[in-house]
């Protein structure tokens, strides 16, 4: 039998998705995108993320199925703690897809 790693345990997504969905007002289907890419963060915290340059444990995530079909996407910042295998959210935020490096 192979064993399955452990899960990462997060820390204030839940509260900070509720934040972002009272603030932006994003479609449900934006909103579903969102969710589902919480709960990969559970077995891989580095999906679709990129590292933030000078900060060792900052990362931001490009969420998937995000895209409001009007240039807009959902972007997650948050830091990854590899010791504790905690993940703790900073902030969601909608923003042109455009203006992002």
């Amino acid at each position: 039998m192979v064993k399955r790693p452990e899960e990462w345990e997060l820390e204030g997504f839940l509260e900070a998705f509720g934040w972002w969905v009272q603030s932006d007002s994003p479609p449900e289907s934006v909103q579903q995108g969102v969710l589902r890419w919480i709960h990969g963060v559970f077995d891989d915290p580095y999906m679709f993320a990129k590292r933030v340059p000078d900060f060792p444990n900052f990362w931001q995530a490009r969420i998937p199925g995000s895209r409001d079909g009007q240039g807009h996407i959902v972007v997650c910042s948050y830091w990854v703690y590899e010791g504790t295998q905690t993940v703790k959210c900073d902030l969601f935020g909608t923003f042109w897809e455009e203006t992002l490096e």
